[in-house]
C-alpha cells in the first residue's frame, strides 16, 4: 500500500500542505513549528512515507540528477573509478544524483538517441572526452539547452582538468636540476594531437627546455602496440646513443623500459633517469619507485561535481575553467 501525504497529515492532525512543505525539502518553518516538523518527519518515517521523486521533479521543472555520458568504445572517455566517485560523493552531499549513460560512441547521433537529455530529465551534463569533440558533437550539446561540462579540455569556461602542462615543467626541472642536459619525450602512442591531455604535456616539456636549455628529444612519431613495446624498447635501449633521461607519457610506458633496463644490465638512474605521468597507485609498484607527476583523479571529480551542481542549479550559464596542480613525487629512477 503506497502512503500518501494525506496519510501523515491526518496521523499528525496537519495539513498535507504542511506534511509537503516538510518532507519535500522546505526549509521554511512557515506553518510548521519545529516539534511539528520533529512529529511529521517521525510519522512518515513510522508509516514508511516514501517522497514521489517524479512528481517532486515536476513541479521544482529540475531532477537533482547530473547525468555523465560514458563511451564504451577503447578511449572514448576517461573516467577512472577514484575521478567518478569523487564526482558522486560531491553531488550527493547536496542531494543530487548521478545518472550514468553509455554510448558506442560519442558524437551527435549519441545525444540525438539519448531520452534522457532530450527529455531534459537532467539537470547539466558531464562529458570526459580523451580527445578533442568533433564541432558536430559540440553543436549538439549546445542544441540540447542542457548545461555541459567538458573533462579534460583547454577551454577558457566549462571545463576542469589537470594541469599536465606544468606537470611537464615541474618533470623537466626536476631532471635537468640534476645535470640532465638532454632529456627525450617518449610516447608509444604516437603523435596524438587530439588529445589535448597530449598537447599540454608536449608544449610544457617544450617551454620547460627551453627555459632550462635543455636539449629535447622525441620517440613520438610511430605508434607501439602494446604487446610490441618490450620488444621496441629493448632495442633502442641497447643503441649506443640511447638517452640519459627520459620523460615518458604513461606510467605503463615506464613501466615496461624500466623493466627492460633492468634485464640490460642498466643502472636506474645512472645510465637512464626516467620519469612519467601517473594517479599514483602504480609507480609504487616498481623498485625503484618511479619518479611522476601524480594526476589527483578523484579531486579532479570533486571539482567537477562543483562545477555541475552550480550549472545544475542554474546559476550561471558559463563558468571559469579549473585546473588542478599534479604533485611531483619522487622516486628512485630519477634521484
Amino acid at each position: 500500500m503506497t502512503v500518501r501525504l494525506r496519510d501523515v497529515a491526518e496521523v499528525v492532525g496537519v495539513s498535507p500542505q504542511v506534511v509537503s512543505k516538510v518532507l519535500n525539502g522546505g526549509s521554511s518553518n512557515v506553518g510548521a513549528s519545529p516539534r511539528t516538523r520533529d512529529r511529521i518527519e517521525q510519522a512518515a518515517q513510522k508509516l514508511g512515507y516514501r517522497r514521489n521523486a517524479a512528481g517532486l521533479a515536476l513541479r521544482k521543472q529540475a531532477f537533482q540528477s547530473v547525468g555523465v555520458l560514458m563511451g564504451a568504445a577503447e578511449q572514448s572517455v576517461f573516467m577512472p573509478q577514484k575521478l567518478i566517485a569523487g564526482l558522486v560523493d560531491t553531488l550527493a552531499e547536496e542531494g543530487y544524483t548521478c545518472t550514468l549513460m553509455s554510448a558506442s560512441q560519442v558524437d551527435a547521433q549519441t545525444l540525438a538517441e539519448q531520452r534522457l537529455l532530450n527529455e531534459r530529465l537532467v539537470d547539466a551534463l558531464v562529458l570526459a572526452l580523451s580527445h578533442d569533440p568533433d564541432p558536430a558533437l559540440v553543436a549538439a550539446v549546445e542544441r540540447l539547452g542542457v548545461p555541459a561540462l567538458w573533462m579534460h579540455h583547454d577551454a577558457e569556461s566549462n571545463c576542469v582538468a589537470f594541469d599536465e602542462q606544468r606537470s611537464a615543467v615541474e618533470l623537466v626541472e626536476h631532471l635537468a636540476d640534476r645535470g640532465h642536459e638532454a632529456v627525450t619525450y617518449v610516447d608509444y602512442h604516437g603523435r596524438t594531437s587530439t588529445s589535448p591531455a597530449t598537447r599540454q604535456r608536449l608544449k610544457g616539456f617544450e617551454d620547460a627546455c627551453r627555459r632550462r636549455g635543455v636539449t629535447p628529444g622525441y620517440m613520438i612519431d610511430t605508434r607501439v602496440e602494446r604487446p610490441e613495446r618490450a620488444a621496441h624498447t629493448r632495442r633502442w635501449l641497447a643503441e649506443p646513443g640511447r638517452p640519459r633521461a627520459i620523460l615518458v607519457d604513461s606510467c605503463s610506458s615506464a613501466q615496461v623500459i624500466l623493466d627492460t633496463a633492468h634485464q640490460l644490465g642498466l643502472d636506474i638512474p645512472r645510465d637512464l633517469a626516467l620519469a612519467t605521468f601517473d594517479n599514483g597507485d602504480n609507480i609504487t609498484a616498481n623498485d625503484p619507485v618511479i619518479t611522476a607527476a601524480v594526476v589527483p583523479e578523484r579531486g579532479l571529480g570533486v571539482a567537477a561535481g562543483r562545477a555541475a551542481l552550480e550549472l545544475a542549479k542554474g546559476n550561471e550559464q558559463r563558468i571559469p575553467s579549473r585546473r588542478l596542480r599534479c604533485p611531483v613525487t619522487i622516486g628512485g629512477t630519477s634521484d
